[in-house]
């Protein structure tokens, strides 16, 4: 072979790099993932989900990060089809590397999906139902699956009965393009937590695991940047329950692909050539850009530059997308590409280096770049470029290939003076390339960074960062840094918390310590942790004597607090040049008025701070152990009062701390509700429940319908009826605290001591002081699950727990009561209210007295409740009626002013009744006593109830004696007689109701007395009853003297005339005559007395005036009027 031949002449085929893998197309065929090639670095993250595969695992839910095309679908398939025994071969990589494991790994049935728009439920139903068709798990959990739902919980179910057949041992479920579910979901939360709970689930599904598997191309946080702030909270959540696997790999990693991808004959290559390229190959290994300097030659990727892999690789993982790849690229034969490069150059040519990748970026990426997040830093590139139209080839080079380092902008790929020359050799030598920078920098088209050996392209003509630099020094000397390095550390921005990741995961409950730094003179005053489960306190020292202090302090605040953590740092002497540099940086920001003119300029300034900040929080947040590693074995770790060995990471000391801390937790897997502040979908799903369970505890499904499936059902079954909280009972379904061993979510403990706290105060205990001391130790009950299980205490124990809103009794514990209870808990306490001894005995004769249940179980609530609201539902009259004995009177009072059950059965009361309060220790000798106050407050409520009845018969009483009737039917046929013929309206309308003989006989007195008085009896006062009785004896007068006038005119069917005689002092006497048929002794009386009259010359007035005024005259005679027959 001589060098004329083409680069392209080596090139080799390796067709599965440029074929992209489609998980759902080659799930089912056996040679997709045969030519998988395997590295070091897969062979890792391979073990790490294999170790989740084992029987005891709990880390089976992962999230697998990475850019466009770099292989997680790869992976992914490679992994499913190792596992599935329908397709599986000795012949696949993974294969063999699971097989030649010591732990055993379970058989999985693979269920795949791909993100789309439909939502994650929706294609997850979609995809059990296809998998139902392929696998037998019986017709029963086939009906059952079809029939669910919900798809999640379908899932398990399905994984269930797959592990019972002899084909699988569980589910494996990988989501591809998960970030599409992810965006759909932006509008609805039911994803958000049904995922989280998948991942709870797969954590805890022990002999048959269900894995699951989530492939983005980027965080979660990425796809939620336009979220609110509640929004990407919640998928933080979620993404903490499952392990990230970063498809960050080493470049060596990236190296060995491209090596396989191109599959070049070396054979093919002078010997000569491929010495030149190892050489420059060693040079770039040197610089650490192709893994640790120690680690063996890469392989070779002949035409390209070794130190342009790297760039490739990370300038793809940036700015590609689908279609463009890096292994995309490799196949690509546009201009400028490799391949182009390779067609067009002779083996023994130029190498394809960053100068002709720029090239290639300018002409087919460029106009992607402006549209994106690289725009501005792009268009500085080029302008660069454009500027330097006049440079030779070698400084064009260097600003070509320091421009693409400048793009990417990562700390590992950096441009330094050899660097640059390592990427330019060997057409240029090292001398070459140094000479050019140097021209360069003094063009202005480059500058190295302050502090640090490191070229950026320069635009700005304005800023002398020299100058500035040496001001900085000035300033901000080493030595005032170095004195109190611990200090400045401990300004820095660390993560504010860490999760107790296995802890959350098994409980249920995310717990978090809070993370603070301070140092040896901070410690005065400094705490733990804030409003965290806990805290982590690192002491940041910079002597001996400081770390003496710390491990003094750390022992003492660890001892007084069991959620504290304390660690010890000794002076980190690696961090004092990058805090300088920090520090100097900060200063020029602050203090150098010329980067007010150049925005650019401050912009750099700013960048390199951030640099220099993740740079140092990254160091310390290493040696504390925060960032999945262990501590540095020179700390010293404090918890409990003494020294403790960290073996892992510090989450898992965290996680720890939290198992032991809050043993008392309860087991809730639902973050709807167990979280300290709820979102409004939260709320309003707990308020419906908390309705349902005082309204529907009697019901088997708690009043849902079962074909729907709103959030406050989901609680309802993930908490009350897996909690064991709502079951069927010996009398029926109701809501109780579950039995002792019968107690899956473990919430008993805290329900029981709730009711303790009821128990032994004895008095009112407010809200408040019952949701702290719940959400503290041994319980760390969420604020948001508080108010569930208290409402859930109070619908067991109703009848035993008494309610006081603003101090007043409240008789009525209800949904609408709780919503109040909710939206001001300060406003709240409550009291347990109990019956022993001889109170107990008080209660038996009570409730029968008033017909209540007579079984102390029932609380004395149960007796209470009923007789205030017999006080407060009296009549307006009977609560204000004097016409009371003062016993009476004294009880309606108590009982209007009652404040507490206890204090008014057992204390009030028995004083109203003029008997001695019943205390608690009462001995039997006050039996009598007991007795008697039952009798006098029988005989007071029996007055009560009979005040307003007897006014209205009263009252009934005086209108038929008034009006001399026989009786009410007699009475209501006069008045009906006359109602429709006077006019007078107070007349008129008061006949018309005694005339009513529809109404029964209380209606009828209480018509008569809204008639009358105009308002109805049952509010009247004293003074209404006065004003009853003068209308009464009016109307009735008035009455009595129309139905006369009315007699005369012979249209009632009677005969009958009115006699009156009226006196010279104005009073008068009448009678109303009926004129009935004579006898005939009372005729011959009548023809006597008409002779006598004549014989003495006596008209027959005189005669009937003088009879009249005689009458009047006799003995027990009135000014009534009288009704008389003649």
């Amino acid at each position: 072979m001589t060098n004329a031949r083409a680069m392209t002449d080596a090139f080799g085929q390796a067709p599965m790099f440029f074929r992209s893998v489609s998980l759902e197309r080659d799930i089912r065929d056996p040679g997709a993932s045969r030519s998988y090639v395997l590295t070091g670095w897969l062979e890792r993250q391979i073990e790490r989900i294999a170790e989740g595969l084992e029987a005891d695992s709990t880390r089976r839910a992962w999230r697998m990060i990475g850019d466009f095309g770099v292989g997680k679908s790869a992976l992914a398939l490679a992994l499913v089809q190792a596992l599935d025994p329908r397709v599986m071969s000795d012949a696949m990589p993974v294969r063999k590397l699971l097989i030649s494991r010591s732990e055993r790994v379970g058989r999985m049935l693979p269920i795949v999906l791909t993100g789309s728009a439909n939502g994650l439920a929706v294609e997850l139903s979609k995809t059990i139902r296809h998998a139902l068709e392929t696998i037998d798990v019986g017709a029963k959990t086939r009906k059952a699956v079809l029939a669910a739902d919900n798809p999640f919980r379908a899932l398990v179910t399905f994984k269930d009965a797959v592990a019972k057949t002899d084909t699988f041992d569980g589910v494996l479920l990988v989501v591809d393009e998960m970030g599409r579910f992810i965006e759909a979901a932006e509008e609805t939360a039911a994803d958000i937590y049904e995922l989280q709970s998948l991942a709870e689930a797969a954590a805890r599904s022990g002999a048959a695991p269900l894995c699951v598997m989530l492939i983005l191309h980027k965080g979660f946080q990425s796809y939620a940047e336009d979220w609110k702030a509640a929004r990407r909270l919640e998928w933080d959540k979620v993404a903490e329950r499952f392990e990230e696997l970063v498809f960050d790999h080493p470049l060596s990693h990236t190296a060995a692909l491209v090596a396989e991808a191109l599959d070049v004959d070396v054979h093919a290559v002078p010997r000569k050539v491929m010495k030149a390229y190892d050489a420059v190959g060693e040079k770039i290994r040197e610089l650490g850009w192709l893994g640790p300097r120690n680690t063996v030659q890469a392989p070779e990727c002949w035409p390209i530059h070794p130190g342009a892999v790297p760039v490739m690789s990370r300038f793809f993982a940036s700015f590609g997308q689908n279609e463009r790849s890096l292994f995309g690229f490799l196949a690509s034969e546009e201009p400028l590409s490799l391949r182009d490069h390779a067609a067009r150059t002779p083996i023994g040519g130029d190498l394809y280096g960053l100068p002709e990748f720029f090239d290639y970026v300018a002409t087919s990426f460029g106009y992607r770049l402006t549209s994106r997040a690289g725009a501005a830093e792009w268009s500085r590139i080029r302008g660069v470029l454009d500027r330097a139209d006049e440079g030779d080839e070698t400084e064009v080079a260097a600003l070509k290939s320091i421009g693409m380092l400048d793009l990417l902008d990562t700390p590992e790929l950096k441009a330094s003076a050899e660097s640059v020359s390592s990427l330019l050799a060997p057409r240029f030598s090292a001398m070459e390339v140094e000479r050019a920078i140097e021209r360069l920098v003094k063009r202005g088209l480059l500058f190295r960074r302050p502090g640090r050996d490191e070229l950026r392209l320069w635009t700005s003509n304005r800023v002398d960062l020299t100058a500035v630099w040496q001001s900085a020094a000035r300033e901000v000397p080493s030595e005032r840094v170095v004195k109190a390095l611990g200090r400045h550390l401990s300004s820095l921005p660390i993560r504010s918390n860490i999760l107790a990741r296995r802890h959350s995961i098994l409980t249920g409950t995310s717990r978090r310590f809070s993370v603070t730094l301070t140092h040896s003179d901070g410690l005065r005053g400094c705490s733990a942790h804030d409003g965290a489960d806990g805290g982590i306190v690192a002491v940041l020292c910079d002597t001996s004597q400081d770390m003496r202090m710390a491990k003094a302090w750390a022992e003492e605040i660890t001892s007084a607090d069991p959620t504290a953590i304390a660690i010890a740092v000794p002076r980190a002497s690696e961090l004092e040049a990058p805090l300088i540099e920090l520090l100097r940086h900060r200063w020029i920001a602050s203090n150098a008025t010329s980067l007010k003119e150049d925005a650019h300029a401050a912009s750099e300034i700013e960048r390199t701070i951030g640099q220099l900040e993740q740079e140092l929080v990254t160091a310390l947040e290493d040696t504390l152990g925060l960032r999945g590693g262990r501590p540095d074995n020179n700390v010293a770790v404090y918890q409990g009062a003494k020294e403790v060995s960290v073996k892992g990471a510090m989450h898992v000391l965290v996680s720890d701390v939290c198992t032991r801390t809050y043993s008392d937790a309860p087991l809730i897997d639902n973050e709807l509700v167990n979280r300290h502040v709820l979102t409004s979908a939260g709320a309003g799903a707990r308020q419906r429940l908390i309705e349902q369970m005082f309204s529907h505890s009697q019901d088997e499904n708690l009043g849902f319908d079962r074909k729907k499936y709103p959030p406050e059902r989901a609680l309802y079954l993930s908490i009350l009826r897996k909690g064991r909280i709502h079951r069927e009972l010996s009398d029926g379904w109701g809501i109780e605290i579950p039995e002792e061993g019968d107690d899956p979510l473990e919430v008993r403990p805290a329900m029981h001591a709730i009711e303790a706290k009821l128990r032994n105060s004895g008095e009112r205990v407010t809200l408040l002081d019952i949701y702290d001391a719940l959400e503290g130790r041994p319980f760390g009950v969420r604020r948001g699950l508080a108010p569930l299980l208290f409402a859930i205490v109070l619908v067991g124990r109703s009848h035993h727990v008494a309610m006081f809103e603003r101090g007043t009794y409240c008789t009525r514990i209800d949904g609408a009561a709780f919503m109040r209870i909710l939206k001001g808990p300060e406003h709240f306490s409550f009291q347990w209210v109990a019956l022993e001894g001889v109170r107990a005995d008080v209660f038996r004769k009570l409730s029968r007295v008033l017909d209540s249940p007579g079984d102390a179980g029932e609380g004395l609530r149960a007796l209470v409740d009923p007789l205030i609201r017999f006080g407060v539902g009296l009549p307006h009259y009977t609560q204000n009626a004097s016409a009371l004995s003062d016993r009476a009177r004294a009880v309606r009072k108590t009982l209007a002013n009652a404040r507490s059950p206890v204090d008014l059965i057992f204390t009030d009361l028995p004083n109203a009744c003029d008997c001695p309060a019943i205390a608690l220790d009462d001995a039997d000798g006050h039996a009598s006593a007991a007795q008697e106050f039952v009798e006098r407050l029988s005989d007071s409520i029996d007055e009560l109830r009979a005040c307003y009845p007897a006014l209205l018969e009263r009252m009934r009483s005086q209108v038929i004696r008034g009006t001399d009737a026989d009786d009410r039917k007699t009475l209501s046929e006069r008045a009906g007689r006359l109602a429709f013929r006077v006019q007078e309206q107070r007349l008129r309308t008061f006949l018309m109701r005694v005339s009513d003989s529809e109404l029964g006989e209380d209606s009828w007195a209480e018509a008569l007395g809204g008639a009358v008085v105009g308002k109805p009896p049952s509010r009247w006062l004293d003074r209404d009853v006065a004003a009853w009785d003068a209308a009464l004896e009016e109307l009735i007068g008035l009455f009595l003297r129309v139905e006369t006038v009315t007699f005369g005119t012979g249209e009632t069917g009677r005969r009958a005339v009115r006699l009156a005689v009226t006196h010279a002092d104005g009073g008068e006497q009448a009678s109303i005559v009926e004129l009935k048929p004579l006898t005939t002794d009372q005729e011959e009386a009548m023809g006597a007395i008409r002779r006598l009259a004549a014989e003495a010359d006596l008209e027959m007035s005189q005669i009937a005036a003088r009879l009249c005024l005689s009458e009047d005259a006799a003995p027990g005679s009135s000014n009534e009027n009288r009704r008389g027959t003649a």
